[in-house]
């Protein structure tokens, strides 16, 4: 893949980490009682109560609770609250001329969808111009998911160079925060530069695979997910020995999915000689669609990647989809797109 498309300017916005106790099942039925009872402001849980989908609640998983575990939750924002402090900081930086488009991509619902989360984000933060667009029921991989969009829509539109994406998810009824072994899905949001003229880590290559969980995953036992979680590695494993055969890759940044996972491509890592980042930010959650990016922020501040080292984002899960984005990083400088 002969590529010229690159990714800048990765901001995060990660809320303070709390411990999450049993008592915090409580607290949820407190906010399903507030939507039960305001159904014209959150349809969404309405929607999903009339569907059958709403009796998977943390409850049912509560033992599988990490004692003292602390992972990042936001009690007064939603996604799309989020997503607008990780863009602010984004777009403060950068350049003030509209983004051709704004891809926000999510995992988790808005509890209330009466505007739409990406056009809340353009009007508020001006990006007069700019063509909102969402990206969900991709997992953890919309963000590669993007990519490919907006490697095709670019293409379709040379003169403008560059677009935003943002990636944010907070966690609310009826989805539930715990689910058996898997790390607590924690809140969070990213945002970063698309271009297709300079940029801080040039895009080499990216894949996108789904793979169907039967039987449905409200129906599953601790079985079913054991079994999904050795079927899933094993998928992962072998797009990887794809990638690595075809690029010299130095660098893995996988979705912190859960403690089996990191082991099992630890095991995988040290084999094929390559390296794994772990980072020490959230360190027990998975941050769903950011995860890859707060990981990739903090191994950029660390300074342990090099200048022309190839870099392996590794977006699993939390079911069923994966995506592989390999980059390049460009220069060794701390730079900043700016036009």
């Amino acid at each position: 893949m002969n590529s010229n498309i690159f990714i800048s300017n990765i901001t995060t916005f990660v809320p303070n980490s709390c411990k999450i106790q049993k008592n915090d099942l409580i607290n949820q039925e407190n906010i399903i009682k507030k939507f039960e009872s305001q159904k014209r402001n959150f349809p969404l849980y309405s929607m999903n109560k009339e569907y059958g989908l709403d009796n998977n609640y943390d409850g049912k998983n509560a033992q599988f609770i990490i004692p003292n575990i602390s992972l990042p939750i936001s009690l007064n924002q939603t996604s799309s609250d989020l997503a607008l402090d990780a863009t602010k900081k984004l777009v403060d930086k950068t350049s003030k001329r509209s983004p051709l488009y704004f891809a926000y991509c999510h995992d988790t619902n808005e509890p209330s969808i009466y505007l739409t989360p990406a056009l809340k984000v353009k009007k508020k933060l001006k990006l007069k111009g700019s063509i909102p667009f969402s990206i969900s029921h991709q997992g953890s991989a919309a963000f590669t998911s993007s990519i490919f969009l907006l490697d095709t829509l670019h293409k379709q539109n040379s003169k403008e160079t560059f677009s935003i994406i943002t990636t944010t998810d907070q966690v609310c009824p009826p989805h539930p925060r715990i689910f058996f072994t898997a790390y607590p899905k924690g809140d969070s949001s990213a945002s970063c530069i698309f271009s297709t003229d300079n940029g801080q880590y040039r895009i080499i290559d990216y894949t996108l695979h789904s793979f169907s969980s039967t039987p449905t995953p409200l129906r599953w036992s601790i079985t079913d997910y054991s079994s999904f979680e050795e079927k899933l590695i094993s998928i992962t494993s072998k797009l990887l020995d794809e990638f690595i055969n075809t690029h010299a890759v130095k660098w893995i940044i996988a979705q912190n999915l859960s403690k089996y996972f990191i082991e099992a491509l630890e095991m995988y890592t040290q084999k094929n000689e390559l390296k794994l980042f772990k980072r020490t930010i959230a360190t027990s959650s998975n941050l769903l669609t950011s995860d890859c990016l707060v990981s990739l922020e903090q191994a950029e501040q660390t300074g342990v990647l090099d200048a022309n080292d190839n870099i392996l984002l590794l977006q699993v899960g939390p079911l069923s989809h994966i995506g592989l984005l390999l980059l390049k990083k460009e220069r060794a400088d701390n730079f900043v797109y700016l036009k």
